[in-house]
């Protein structure tokens, strides 16, 4: 019985260290994908670290640039580069600084400052983007909407959704591993 224990350890370890990567390696196919700003913690130089979902921290729903990412099989294109996913008015490569659309995945970008955020329309107070991002929340108003829950990750350098992630997803195995513990005992 002690074996059987030690390798549905063994899995649920693995697993937990799969889904911590997968979000550094999902931002390292977008040029500056570890430098996308959040839109509502510009003042902060806060980063939006699930750059494809409409959380700040990643997970859950995703926003229409991640919708894009996804049909493009999760890899940076021409046509994804070219297309406006927040319908902004600025193609994904000028937000993520590739205008050209000539970045290969493992390069640096030739533009890494002046980023915006591909999946949220900015300004996001502007009557171009309040009708289409009602599932935005920051600290501040959107449009009118008075949003008392901040989505900003501070800027740390460090993959704050994975931490996160992480966290989440090895609470659950314990509590799983507890649970299977007590019944196979």
């Amino acid at each position: 019985m002690a074996a059987v224990k030690y390798v549905f350890l063994a899995f649920a370890c693995l697993g937990c260290w799969t889904q911590v990567d997968s979000h550094a390696a999902y931002r390292s196919r977008i040029p500056n994908g570890n430098q996308v700003p959040d839109p509502c913690g510009v003042a902060t130089n806060a980063l939006w670290q699930g750059v494809g979902h409409q959380r700040s921290s990643g997970g859950g729903p995703r926003n229409l640039f991640g919708q894009d990412f996804e049909i493009a099989h999760e890899r940076w294109t021409i046509e994804l580069c070219q297309a406006d996913s927040d319908g902004d008015g600025k193609s994904n490569g000028q937000e993520l600084g590739d205008p050209d659309c000539l970045w290969t995945e493992g390069t640096t970008p030739n533009i890494t400052t002046g980023l915006s955020h591909p999946g949220v329309c900015e300004p996001v107070n502007s009557a171009l983007c309040c009708g289409n991002q009602t599932w935005l929340s920051c600290a501040s108003s959107v449009c009118g909407r008075p949003t008392p829950v901040a989505t900003s990750v501070p800027s740390t350098g460090t993959t704050g959704s994975a931490s996160s992630t992480f966290t989440c997803h090895g609470v659950s195995i314990l509590v799983f591993m507890m649970i299977f513990t007590y019944i196979f005992q």
